[in-house]
């Protein structure tokens, strides 16, 4: 069996104060803390630019593949301009530590052999790779 107790809370009329209400201290934000939130609005500032990157998807036939004479990865050329800041524009380049490298040559030679047009996928804002060309992310062969 649950004994439950009434308690009755009284609440102090409007413009009533109570005897606590003397001992409330409002405090006045200190130089520090407003030095500090100074600090932290110009930090996230800083660190909140938005960039202008854009995955740019660039569609044509594939002029050239070659792979790096030191197994850095392999360079994709196709016969259309490449948007991209890189100085190197004429080829896109994936490094072997890619994740999905295996994949993507396989693909960019599977486009090549059966003269299919391939799309590369590049961040045209990203940092250069190797040769300063655009890093290759992602490719697609079209029928």
């Amino acid at each position: 069996m649950f004994a439950v107790a009434d308690a009755t809370i009284r609440l102090p009329a409007v413009g009533q104060h109570t005897d606590t209400d003397e001992n409330v201290e409002t405090e006045e934000p200190s130089p520090m803390n407003i030095r500090m939130a100074g600090f932290l609005f110009a930090a996230l500032s800083i660190f909140s630019h938005t960039s202008n990157a854009a995955l740019i998807g660039t569609t044509g036939k594939i002029t050239r593949v070659q792979t790096g004479p030191n197994g850095e990865g392999v360079y994709v050329s196709i016969d259309q301009a490449l948007t991209t800041s890189c100085s190197q524009k004429a080829y896109v380049f994936m490094a072997t530590t890619a994740v999905q490298y295996k994949e993507t040559y396989s693909t960019v030679l599977l486009a090549m052999t059966q003269g299919k047009p391939i799309t590369l996928y590049y961040d045209n804002a990203a940092a250069c790779g190797s040769a300063s060309a655009a890093v290759l992310l992602a490719v697609a062969v079209s029928s």
